[in-house]
């Protein structure tokens, strides 16, 4: 059953349905789910300030996560490990990618 929009008829989506690359429609605003988290998202993830993240990440103390470009950004699944296994220190490579 199409749903009529300011635009026309709408595609038979329900709200909530979740498509196969991730995204999510919400009453016609679109949700994606968020792969990789900035470090404000991931401090707040874990229940720490950002600057603390950052003094962690700095010791080897926290997950490295990836760069892309200049950014440096982290998985959620990665920081749940992190958290599960009780934040132990990570491995010596640290710095490796810059």
């Amino acid at each position: 059953m199409a749903r009529e929009t300011a635009r026309g008829a709408d595609s038979t989506r329900t709200p909530h349905e979740v498509s196969a690359a991730g995204e999510r429609h919400d009453g016609g605003i679109l949700a994606v789910e968020r792969l990789l988290l900035k470090d404000s998202e991931a401090a707040g993830a874990c229940g720490i300030s950002t600057a603390h993240l950052w003094r962690l990440w700095a010791s080897g103390r926290f997950p490295r996560g990836v760069l892309l470009g200049r950014c440096r950004r982290w998985s959620l699944p990665a920081l749940r490990e992190f958290v599960a296994g009780g934040c132990k220190s990570i491995d010596s490579e640290h710095h490796s990618d810059g």
